[in-house]
């Protein structure tokens, strides 16, 4: 009679598994400008480029109503789930960052 071979062990619930994110895939954007909205379900940041060098007719746009239309050119979507570990994740690089380069990111707009 042959043996059955041993049932392979399957993570626990809760588990941390580890992954690698490669960075020599995928599409690469640059945004200055980030939007971030929310669902009962998920988070999302909208990424735009403002042009160094707005047009006349955006110029003339800002004056009249005080802003101008954009089209996003990357929308990331978060779960819930993420959100917390997203936070904790940006402001440790950020600490990072300061901390190699011997100087601090100040918040545009934000008074501190």
């Amino acid at each position: 009679m042959a043996r059955k071979p041993p049932k392979k062990k399957e993570a626990e619930p809760g588990t941390n598994i580890q992954v690698t994110v490669n960075v020599t895939e995928g599409p690469v954007y640059y945004i200055n400008y980030a939007e971030v909205t929310n669902t009962p379900n998920d988070f999302s940041i909208l990424g735009t480029r403002l042009p160094p060098k707005p047009s006349q007719e955006m110029i003339d746009e800002l004056k009249k109503g005080g802003s101008i239309d954009l089209d996003t050119i990357v929308q990331i979507v978060f779960p819930v789930s993420m959100i917390s570990g997203l936070i904790r994740a940006l402001q440790t690089r950020k600490e990072m960052y300061e901390k190699f380069y011997k100087t601090s990111i100040k918040e545009l707009g934000v008074e501190e």
